[in-house]
Formats: structure tokens, C-alpha cells, sequence
């Protein structure tokens, strides 16, 4: 434990990780994942380990924001957005902790999986002439869209979806030039009632916040939302997660991690054909993609 600790305190006197420190740094964050779950490491732990490294525990971090959550929950539009951009702080004292946070698997995943969208809607709008309809669930910031709908799309259709009021006016600002294509909606996706089918169902990172009961029920809700033809993809952290420690003991941000097996189990369970579903992963193989075509 001291070991640790002393560990964590030569960083903080240097000013934070260089990157020939990520090998060691990842270590010990593993180290402390273990004696996490030997029931050693105690939240009090955690909590004295943020103390000292102070600053670098801040808002104006990465981790920091993970950790205080200010927008009230984990994983909100802010904090994509940042990883999305690979925000890194302004002072100076803190840049390093920004870089080692973009350096990790997930959140390079988390950036990976915004390529994924863009390269599956850039492949179906080129297969198909007509309007190309997508509803995009616990759609976040939005900067996949932006991003998408910069290459010039004009027959892509998107329907944004959102519970947080925040989210809606963050992503709204940020397509301002796109209006006439974009469509937001404030709604709880597990009551998803649109009167409306969609070529693409497209949700990133809001199934990996569900029980394995909710994953279900979310499934079978959106499902109904999917043209005959379509097809829905549903994102969800792997088992092969290498930074689950740091997000969860560090940064308190905690995900239902599953492998491709137990997606495909689900999807069962939701009552869609074997003959439908298939799992897809991002190159670090951190995110995986439930595709269930109907």
C-alpha cells in the first residue's frame, strides 16, 4: 500500500506521468485494482489518493471531471465530448495526467467508436439512393453527427435522442448549421415511443450503463423503431477492458462490461433470431457493437 502511495507522490513532484511512465503507471493502478478486490483497498484509500494528488484531481483534468461528475452523472455529454476532441488542460502542471487519460484503451475506444459510426453511415448512404433515416439514442454531444454530417450528407435524416435537457442544448448549438437535417428529443429511452421506423438505430455508449434486465427491455423498446431492411447497433464495453481499474476504483465511473458471447445471450433473450445479430469490435477491441438486422 505504501508503495502505492509513494509511487503515486513521485508523479505529483514531477509534475505528472511522462508517457515513459505509462507502462508503470498502469501497473500500479492495476496493483491497486487487486487490493481493491482482496477487500484491502478501501474507498478511503481512493479518496486520500485524489487528496494528494490534488490538482491533478481536478475539473480541469480528465480524470478529475470523470470523478466529479458535475453534470450529475458518469459518462455525460461533457466528458465525451472532451475525449472525443482529446481535450488536454491549459495549465501546464496538469497536461501530463490529459495525456496519459488519451493514451488509455478506452478512451481510445470511446474515439473509435465515433469512426465506427461515420464509417457504417458513410457504407449505408453510399448502398442506398434515398433518405437515409437514423435515430441516434442517449445521443450525448453529438460531435459523431457533426462530424458526419461536415462531409456534405444532405439526404441523411438523424433523430437525436436525450434525456438530459443540457445535452440537447450542447448538441444543438454545435449542429446550428445542420438544423434542417438534425430533429432532437427529449425521452427516456427504455419508454421510447416514436411513431416513426428508422433505416439505422444507432446507440454508442448508453447499454453498457444497463442491468442486464434493462439491456433487454432497451433492446425489445428500440427494436420496434427498426424498418424492415434495417438494422441496429448497440454499443457496449468488453471484458478486455484494460483500464476497468483506473475508471472504477480512481475515477468511480463504473460500466456493465460484457463479452461478445453474453450480447449475443442478451439479444436472445430480447427474443431476436440467431440468424439476425452479430458482434462487432472497434480495432482496440474495447468496444463492441451489437448489429441485430430485421
Amino acid at each position: 500500500m505504501s508503495g502505492v502511495f509513494g509511487y503515486m507522490r513521485e508523479l505529483r513532484e514531477q509534475g505528472g506521468p511522462t508517457h515513459a511512465d505509462f507502462p508503470a503507471f498502469g501497473g500500479v493502478v492495476r496493483q491497486i485494482g487487486q487490493l481493491h478486490r482482496g477487500g484491502t483497498w478501501q474507498p478511503w484509500h481512493s479518496e486520500g489518493l485524489r487528496r494528494m494528488l490534488g490538482p491533478a484531481f481536478s475539473t480541469e483534468t480528465m480524470q478529475g471531471f470523470v470523478y466529479h461528475k458535475p453534470h450529475g452523472y458518469a459518462g455525460d455529454y461533457e466528458i465525451i465530448d472532451r475525449i472525443y476532441q482529446c481535450r488536454v488542460s491549459a495549465d501546464s502542471r496538469l497536461q501530463r495526467w490529459d495525456q496519459l487519460f488519451h493514451e488509455l484503451p478506452a478512451t481510445k475506444a470511446v474515439r473509435n467508436r465515433k469512426s465506427f459510426f461515420i464509417a457504417e453511415m458513410e457504407n449505408l448512404y453510399r448502398s442506398q439512393e434515398g433518405p437515409l433515416n437514423v435515430l441516434n439514442v442517449a445521443s450525448g454531444p453529438c460531435r459523431d453527427v457533426y462530424e458526419l454530417l461536415s462531409r456534405g450528407r444532405p439526404r441523411l435524416a438523424i433523430t437525436c435522442l436525450d434525456q438530459d435537457e443540457e445535452a440537447i442544448a450542447y448538441a444543438s448549438n454545435l449542429l446550428a448549421d445542420y438544423a434542417d437535417q438534425v430533429t432532437f428529443v427529449r425521452m427516456n429511452a427504455l419508454r421510447c415511443r416514436l411513431n416513426a421506423q428508422f433505416d439505422v438505430v444507432w446507440s454508442a455508449g448508453l447499454f453498457d450503463y444497463f442491468t442486464d434486465r434493462l439491456f433487454v427491455r432497451g433492446l425489445r423498446s428500440l427494436y420496434r423503431h427498426v424498418r424492415p431492411g434495417g438494422e441496429m447497433l448497440i454499443g457496449n464495453f468488453s471484458l478486455n477492458n484494460t483500464a476497468r481499474d483506473y475508471m472504477e476504483v480512481i475515477g468511480e465511473w463504473f460500466l456493465h462490461h460484457r463479452s461478445a458471447e453474453q450480447l449475443l445471450a442478451l439479444a436472445d433473450q430480447a427474443g431476436l433470431e440467431y440468424r439476425q445479430i452479430q458482434v462487432d469490435a472497434e480495432p482496440e477491441g474495447v468496444n463492441l457493437f451489437l448489429r441485430v438486422r430485421r
